[in-house]
C-alpha cells in the first residue's frame, strides 16, 4: 500500500477499474478528485467521464516513466477483453511498472500469466473502499513530473528527442576509465584482456570516445579475416602516413612472410602521424591460438608477435580474454597488459532496475556479485531470468543459479543464453541471426533495412541478445560472440544472406573513402565468396586471399569434401601467390587426405620451405617425416629450419628431443642451453633439459626436479611438463618408503588431477594417474582410470601400447600371471627397443620363481637404458638383487635343502613395488631332492658361473 500512495502522489500510477465501478457513483467522485494526476482506465464498456480506453496514452504515467504502478481494482470475467489489452501494451512499453490487483478474491493464477515476469502483488479489498484511501496528487509532484506529451510519447515506444530503448549501462569504471586513458596516451600495442562478456569493449568505447583520437575501424579476426586483411589494413595506413615499406613488400608477390612482416615492423615505426589514430583487434585468440602461445607459428602469430613486440605511433589495441605468454624476457616486451575485471555489487541495482526487474533487499547484491565474480553480462541476464520466471525473486536466494566456478566460466551463461534464443518466435530469431553475420558494429536503420523492425530490436534488447555499444552520442548495436556462439553454425553461415549482405558492402564500399573503403570491400568479398560468388568480388589493389583459403578448407574439411575444387583453386592461388604459406599448408593437407605418393608430398613441403619459410611449415613437414618413422629426415628438416628462422626457440626445443633420441646428446644439450638464452620462460627448454638431467643418474635428481618444477610454474596446466615431473616423482617414490612415499605419490596426484578434472580429459594423464595409484595399492582405481584413459585416447596406436602395458602391470599385481606374461611378450614383440617392457617380464618371470630367465631379461632391458640414468641404476641394483638370489638359492641346493620364501633376498626396486607378488613355490619329493642334492654337490659356490649352472640345473630338474 505504501508504495502505491508514493506513486499516486509522485503521479506515477495509473488505475484500471472493472465496468461495475463505472456505475457507482462513489468511484466517479473519487476519480474526480484526484483529477489528471490519477489516470482510470475502463476495462470495458464506453469509458465515461475521467477515464481512458485501454490504451497508450491512458497508461502513460504508468508505463512513460520509471516505479509506475498499476492498479488493477475488481476485474471481473468481462472485463477479461480490456484487460488482455492493458497487460499487452504493459508488457511492449519499456518501462515495465509494478502491478498491483485489488480484489475480494484474487485470482494470483490469472494475474500471473497475464503479467508474466512483472511485479505482482495481491490486495484483498473492496474497490470503492480501496479508491477512497488513495491520497491525491500534489501539485508540486504534477509538476515537477515529464510532460504529457512526453509520457505518452514514452509509453507508445516512441523518441521525443533521445533514442529509446534499453539504456546504455556504463558502470563502475572510473578508475578503469583514466589508466587506460594513461596508457592510449602513448603509442605502441595494448593488450586489454579479461573474462569474455566482462565489459571490455565497452571500456574501449568510452575511453576512445572520451579522446581526442580517431578510432579506425576494427579488425575481426576469424572465419575469412587473417593475415592478408590484417597487412592489407596496415599497408594502407602506413603509405597514407607516407611510409611506403610495407606497400612496396606487399606488391611483390613472391616476397617471404618474414620479409613481409620486418617492412610492417618498419613502415609503422616510420609512419609517426599515426600517432592520432587508435585501432582495435580481436579476439587475440583468433591470431594466435586459445592458449595465447604462439604455438602455431603462422603467418598472422609471426605478424602479431612482432607487432607486440615492438614500439611504434599507431595506438594499436588487441583484445584478448588471457595474457599472452611472453617466453623472452618480459622487460623486452613493448605491450603493455590492462586487465579489466568484474564491477562492484553495489551497481548491480542499476542493471536490474534497467532490466524491470522486480525490486528485493539491496544486501543481496554483495553475495550474488561474488557469486558471479562481478560479471556484467552475467548480472544482465540474471535481471533477465528474475524478471521473465515466475517467482523469479526466489532466483535471488538461489545459491547455485548462474553460479560461476572462475571469472571465466560463461556455461551457465551461455544455457541460459539457449533458452532465450530458443523461446523467440521465428521471425525475431531469423532476424537476430541476419545481424549475425555482421562482425562491424551496426546503426539501427541498418538493422532496420535488414528486417529488424524497431520493436523486435527492443524485443532482443531487453531479452540480453543484443545489446548496444559506441557511444551515447553514436549508439550501435551489434550481437556478442557468446550469443553467436548460441547458434547453430548454418543459422550464422547461410549463403542467401551472405549474398544479400555482400551488395550492401560494395555499396557502402563506394561511398567510402581511405581505409573504410578498403575494409567495406575487405567484408563484400569476404560475403561474396561465402556465398560461392567468387566472380562477383572486387577488385584491389592489395592481395586478400583469406576469403578463399577459408572456403578452401571448408571444401577439404566438410563431410562431403570437394578434393577436386579444393585442388583446382589451390593450384592458382599458389601459382598467383606463390608466398602464401597458408595455402602451402592446405595443399599439403590435400595431398596427405588424397593418400598422394610419397615424392609428391615431399616435393611440396619442398617448395613450401623454400617459398613460405614459417615456423608452421617446418613443423608440419617434421610431423609427417615422423609419421613415417623417418626421424633423420625430421631432424634435418628442424636443422634447416633453425637455420633459416634462428629466433625460433620452440624450433630449437623440438630438434633437441629428436636428437636426445638419435644418440646426439651433446648437440641436444648445447641447442636447449641456447634456447633458454633466447626464450628463458619457455617451459619447453626446462621441461627437456629437466628430463635429460634424470639420465646423468641419482646425483643429478635434485637439478632435473629444480628443472622440471620450474618448467611446471611456467606452465601450471600443460599436458606434457606434468607428466614430466610426474615421472621424476615416480622415480623418487621407488627410492622411498613409508610416509615419505606416501607423500610424494600424493603430489603426483594434485598434479595430474590439473589435466584430467573438468574439461581438461587428458588421455596420458588418466594413464600416469593410474600408474599412481597402482604404486599405491588401489588396482580397482587404477583400473578405472585405464579406462578413461583408452576413452580419451581416441586411436592413438602409441597410447594403445602403454595402456596394455601398465593393463598387464596391474595384472602382475594382482597374481594373474598368464595374462601379464602375455601381454609383456606381445609388447615385446611390438616393440623390442622399450626396456620398460623387458625389466617388467623380468618381474613376471622371478614371480614364477624363473630366476635365470629372468636375470636374461633384466640384462636385454639393462642394454636399452643409457648406463647413468636413474632407471639404468635401479635396474643395475635390481640385477643385483636378483643375482644375489639365485647365489643364495644356487647355495642352498648345494648344502642339500631348498631355501624358505622368507630367506630369499627381496628384490631392490622393480616396476609393481607396491603389492607383493604371488609367488609359487613348488614342493619336490624327498627322494628327488636327495637326487639334485648329490648332483648338485660338486659345484664351488664362490664361483658365480658355476653357481649360475647349479641353479640352472636345479630348475631344470624341477621342470621335469
Amino acid at each position: 500500500m505504501d508504495r502505491v500512495h508514493a506513486a499516486v502522489e509522485a503521479g506515477r500510477c495509473v488505475v484500471a477499474l472493472g465496468a461495475h465501478l463505472l456505475q457507482d457513483p462513489n468511484v466517479l467522485l473519487a476519480l474526480r478528485d484526484r483529477g489528471e494526476g490519477l489516470p482510470a482506465i475502463a476495462l470495458s464498456g464506453p469509458a465515461v467521464a475521467s477515464t481512458y480506453a485501454p490504451s497508450a496514452d491512458g497508461l502513460a504515467r504508468a508505463i512513460g516513466q520509471t516505479d509506475g504502478v498499476l492498479v488493477v481494482v475488481e476485474p471481473e470475467s468481462k472485463d477479461q477483453s480490456g484487460l488482455e489489452k492493458v497487460a499487452k501494451l504493459v508488457q511492449a512499453s519499456s518501462h515495465k511498472p509494478t502491478v498491483v490487483v485489488v480484489s475480494r478474491s484474487p485470482n494470483p493464477l490469472l494475474f500471473s500469466m497475464l503479467f508474466r515476469g512483472l511485479p505482482l502483488q495481491m490486495e484483498k479489498d473492496k474497490g470503492p473502499s480501496y479508491l477512497k484511501k488513495l491520497p491525491k496528487p500534489s501539485a508540486e509532484s504534477l509538476a515537477a513530473a515529464p510532460s504529457k506529451a512526453d509520457l505518452k510519447a514514452a509509453a507508445a515506444g516512441q523518441s521525443s528527442g533521445k533514442k529509446a530503448g534499453v539504456k546504455r549501462q556504463f558502470l563502475g569504471r572510473e578508475e578503469e576509465v583514466e589508466a587506460l586513458g594513461a596508457l592510449l596516451g602513448e603509442g605502441g600495442p595494448i593488450v586489454v584482456h579479461g573474462p569474455e562478456g566482462v565489459g571490455r569493449n565497452m571500456l574501449l568505447d568510452e575511453v576512445i570516445g572520451a579522446s581526442s583520437l580517431k578510432r579506425l575501424p576494427d579488425v575481426i579476426l576469424g572465419r575469412g579475416t587473417g593475415f592478408d586483411s590484417f597487412i592489407a589494413r596496415l599497408a594502407h595506413l602506413t603509405a597514407s602516413a607516407g611510409a611506403n615499406q610495407l606497400k612496396d613488400a606487399l606488391s611483390d608477390t613472391s616476397t617471404s612472410p618474414l620479409a613481409i612482416v620486418d617492412a610492417a615492423i618498419e613502415a609503422l615505426g616510420a609512419a609517426e602521424s599515426l600517432a592520432e589514430s587508435v585501432m582495435v583487434v580481436q579476439p587475440l585468440e583468433a591470431g594466435i591460438g586459445r592458449q595465447l602461445d604462439f604455438f602455431r607459428k603462422d603467418r598472422l602469430a609471426t605478424l602479431i608477435q612482432a607487432l607486440l613486440g615492438n614500439r611504434y605511433s599507431l595506438r594499436l589495441v588487441f583484445v584478448a580474454e588471457g595474457k599472452p605468454q611472453a617466453f623472452d624476457h618480459e622487460e623486452n616486451q613493448a605491450a603493455r597488459l590492462f586487465e579489466v575485471k568484474g564491477i562492484k555489487g553495489r551497481f548491480f541495482h542499476e542493471i536490474f532496475e534497467a532490466h524491470r526487474a522486480p525490486e528485493f533487499e539491496r544486501e543481496k547484491f554483495g553475495p550474488m556479485a561474488d557469486k558471479i565474480f562481478g560479471h556484467p553480462m552475467v548480472a544482465r541476464q540474471y535481471a533477465v531470468e528474475v524478471r521473465e520466471r515466475d517467482k523469479g525473486v526466489d532466483l535471488v536466494d538461489d545459491p547455485k543459479f548462474m553460479k560461476m566456478a572462475d571469472p571465466g566460466d560463461t556455461g551457465a551463461l551461455r544455457r541460459a543464453l539457449r533458452q532465450r534464443l530458443d523461446g523467440l518466435d521465428k521471425k525475431a530469431r531469423a532476424a537476430l541471426a541476419r545481424v549475425a553475420h555482421v562482425r562491424l558494429p551496426l546503426e539501427g536503420s541498418v538493422l532496420a533495412d535488414m528486417g529488424m523492425a524497431r520493436n523486435t530490436r527492443l524485443e532482443l534488447m531487453s531479452a540480453g541478445l543484443l545489446e548496444a555499444c559506441g557511444t551515447d552520442d553514436n549508439r550501435l548495436y551489434r550481437v556478442h560472440p557468446l550469443v553467436k556462439s548460441c547458434f547453430k553454425m548454418r543459422e550464422i553461415a547461410d549463403f542467401d544472406v551472405l549474398m544479400n549482405l555482400a551488395p550492401m558492402y560494395a555499396r557502402w564500399s563506394n561511398k567510402a573513402e581511405g581505409l573504410e573503403k578498403l575494409v567495406y570491400a575487405q567484408e563484400a568479398n569476404r560475403c561474396f565468396v561465402g556465398a560461392r560468388r567468387g566472380r562477383d568480388t572486387l577488385k584491389m589493389d592489395l592481395p586478400d586471399n583469406d576469403a578463399d583459403i577459408e572456403a578452401i578448407t571448408g571444401m577439404i574439411r566438410s563431410k562431403n569434401p570437394r578434393f577436386d575444387m579444393a585442388q583446382q583453386r589451390l593450384g592458382f592461388l599458389l601459382k598467383t601467390y606463390p608466398a602464401n604459406a597458408d595455402a602451402h599448408l592446405l595443399n599439403l593437407e590435400l595431398l596427405r587426405r588424397l593418400d598422394a605418393k610419397k615424392d609428391a608430398v615431399e616435393a611440396a613441403y619442398e617448395t613450401a620451405m623454400t617459398q613460405a619459410p614459417v615456423a608452421e611449415v617446418f613443423q608440419d613437414a617434421c610431423t609427417f617425416y615422423l609419421t613415417r618413422r623417418s626421424r633423420p629426415k625430421a631432424i634435418e628438416v628442424l636443422e634447416r629450419a633453425t637455420q633459416a628462422l634462428p629466433n625460433e626457440a620452440r624450433l630449437k626445443t623440438r630438434l633437441a628431443s629428436l636428437l636426445f633420441r638419435q644418440g646426439r646428446r651433446n648437440d641436444a644439450l648445447e641447442l636447449l642451453n641456447r634456447a633458454m638464452e633466447q626464450a628463458p620462460m619457455l617451459p619447453d627448454a626446462y621441461g627437456l633439459m629437466g628430463m635429460a638431467r634424470m639420465d646423468e643418474g641419482a646425483e643429478a635428481m635434485p637439478r632435473a626436479e629444480e628443472l622440471l618444477r620450474e618448467a611446471v610454474r611456467l606452465a601450471p596446466n600443460d599436458q606434457v611438463q606434468i607428466p614430466r615431473l610426474v615421472h621424476l616423482l615416480l622415480a623418487k617414490a621407488d627410492a622411498a618408503e613409508g610416509l615419505q612415499r606416501e607423500e610424494i605419490l600424493s603430489e603426483a596426484r594434485e598434479l595430474l588431477a590439473r589435466i584430467t578434472r573438468d574439461d581438461s580429459k587428458h588421455a596420458d594423464g588418466f594413464l600416469l594417474l593410474a600408474r599412481v595409484e597402482r604404486e599405491g595399492g588401489n588396482l580397482d582405481r587404477a583400473d578405472w582410470l585405464l579406462k578413461q584413459a583408452r576413452k580419451h585416447a581416441g586411436k592413438r596406436a602409441r597410447i594403445g601400447n602403454r595402456l596394455r602395458y601398465e593393463w598387464a602391470l596391474v595384472a602382475l599385481a594382482r597374481g594373474d600371471l598368464d595374462k601379464a606374461e602375455k601381454d609383456m611378450r606381445d609388447l615385446i614383440e611390438k616393440d623390442p627397443a622399450n626396456a620398460e617392457y623387458f625389466a617388467s617380464l623380468s618381474s613376471v618371470l622371478e614371480a614364477r620363481e624363473q630366476l635365470i630367465p629372468a636375470h636374461a631379461e633384466l640384462l636385454r632391458a639393462q642394454e636399452r637404458v643409457p648406463a647413468n640414468s636413474v632407471r639404468g641404476q635401479q635396474i643395475v641394483a635390481q640385477l643385483q638383487a636378483l643375482q644375489a638370489r639365485i647365489e643364495a638359492q644356487a647355495a642352498a641346493v648345494a648344502e642339500g635343502g631348498v631355501p624358505s620364501p622368507l630367506e630369499q633376498v627381496e628384490v631392490a626396486i622393480k616396476p609393481p613395488k607396491a603389492v607383493d607378488h604371488v609367488r609359487t613355490v613348488r614342493r619336490r619329493p624327498a627322494a628327488e631332492s636327495g637326487a639334485e642334492q648329490a648332483d648338485a654337490s660338486s659345484p664351488d659356490v664362490g664361483d658365480v658361473p658355476e653357481a649360475l649352472e647349479a641353479a640352472a640345473g636345479a630348475e631344470s630338474a624341477g621342470e621335469e
